[in-house]
């Protein structure tokens, strides 16, 4: 995923995983990084106002690792993933999109109860889901309420499990995609977008690629 941060929104995400090492004894902690595949239906360009638009993913506890293909075990950890609701063609600084739809948890919950700076809450939600019986997943439904071109774009998550070594490892979900047949890309060209997105935050922001993004989903609702 094309990213560029500035230092104070890199620090933000350390301490968006709740990692923690004892200040009397520095460490090294190992990161572990990992890449959702998200289902979307109905796939579609547009949409009426009214439809549903699912979101779905599940795999397996044991999770193989996409910096190093060894295996990590989750079998009781709890997860979260960004999720972006943009309304394209709107200006850096006034971006919205996320009121703009109603959500239906089905398993998981996509709410915005961890971000308190209220510019990013006109466009950001975290989707929480847990671990159990072998399988971690989520399921969610948005459901469009305002006419206009929009794009989900899947963000960086962690994953928290029980770790009671000195120094914890730090378990992200990066490289995030959506699994569809057409990114609908066309869309930003009729928008005349052509430049990644700037993300006005608290901690300073940072530029997002959702052109060259398989984890950005464009589409119409009309």
């Amino acid at each position: 995923m094309r990213i560029k941060f500035n230092h104070i929104a890199v620090l933000s995400i350390l301490l968006f995983t709740n990692f923690q090492c004892d200040e009397d004894n520095l460490c090294d902690p190992v990161i572990n990084i990992a890449a959702l595949n998200v289902d979307l239906s109905p796939e579609k360009k547009e949409y009426l106002i009214g439809d549903t638009i699912l979101l779905k993913t599940d795999f397996s506890t044991l999770l193989t690792l996409t910096n190093s293909n060894e295996k990590l075990m989750i079998d009781s950890g709890m997860c979260n993933l960004g999720l972006f609701v943009l309304k394209l063609g709107m200006q850096p600084d006034s971006l919205v999109g996320f009121s703009d739809f109603d959500i239906v948890n089905i398993i998981g919950e996509l709410n915005q109860d961890l971000i308190w700076d209220q510019i990013e809450k006109r466009y950001k939600g975290i989707v929480n889901f847990n671990c159990n019986d072998d399988k971690c997943e989520f399921k969610i439904g948005l459901i469009p309420k305002v006419k206009g071109s929009y794009c989900f774009a899947l963000y960086i998550g962690s994953i928290m499990i029980q770790d009671t070594t000195l120094c914890p490892s730090l378990n992200k979900l990066n490289d995030n995609k959506f699994n569809v047949n057409s990114y609908n890309r066309e869309i930003y060209k009729e928008l005349d977008i052509h430049y990644p997105i700037l993300l006005p935050t608290f901690t300073g922001g940072g530029y997002w690629d959702i052109i060259d993004n398989d984890g950005a989903f464009a589409f119409k609702v009309k």
